[in-house]
């Protein structure tokens, strides 16, 4: 079992600063405050621990705290590439079987019509919270994400990446980076 680390995290060093983006900063703490939040308004929502939920974002802050809030439910997360079309994206989110997609407001205009649910990102943060308990440790065999091939020889394949992946991925890049 790994430790989950955004909760480890927020206890070891909770003021140092996590993420920095276009000049405003959020400490551990306030990354894991923001992912409970995010799951809590999630679980209303009807997410469910382990769901397999898509996610439709750009690379910003906002995007780090849906992560984190579907990690402490252990969901599964097909992360979609904004480069795709609307039949690419159809397929994949077919495909990997969500349940939900959740997507950037500004981008949902490029989603295809799906017979899941699509929540905008602005609507999960005006749902209110329901109580949820969140996983202490993740198993490390789970899916964490599902990242899809780029069909070269047919039709793209999603790729299960575990928690023992990302977690050796990481230790990697640190072994790497000199930290």
């Amino acid at each position: 079992m790994i430790p989950n680390w955004i909760i480890q995290r927020s206890m070891l060093t909770p003021d140092r600063i996590a993420v920095r983006f276009e000049g405003q900063a959020w400490t551990y703490k306030e990354i894991n405050e923001l992912a409970l939040q995010q799951a809590s308004k999630l679980v209303s929502l009807g997410i469910k621990p382990h769901d397999r939920v898509a996610i439709y974002a750009a690379s910003t802050p906002q995007i780090i705290f849906i992560i984190c809030g579907c990690m402490h439910l252990q969901c599964e997360m097909v992360l979609l590439n904004l480069r795709l079309s609307k039949l690419e994206l159809a397929y994949q989110i077919e495909d990997s079987e969500v349940v939900a997609i959740l997507a950037e407001d500004s981008l949902l205009e490029k989603l295809p019509k799906a017979e899941v649910q699509t929540y905008p990102f602005s609507k999960v943060s005006d749902t209110p919270p329901r109580k949820f308990t969140p996983m202490l440790e993740w198993n490390e065999e789970d899916t964490l994400t599902i990242m899809y091939t780029s069909g070269t020889t047919g039709f793209p394949k999603g790729v299960r990446q575990t928690v023992g992946n990302h977690v050796s991925n990481a230790t990697s890049s640190l072994y790497n980076t000199g930290l």
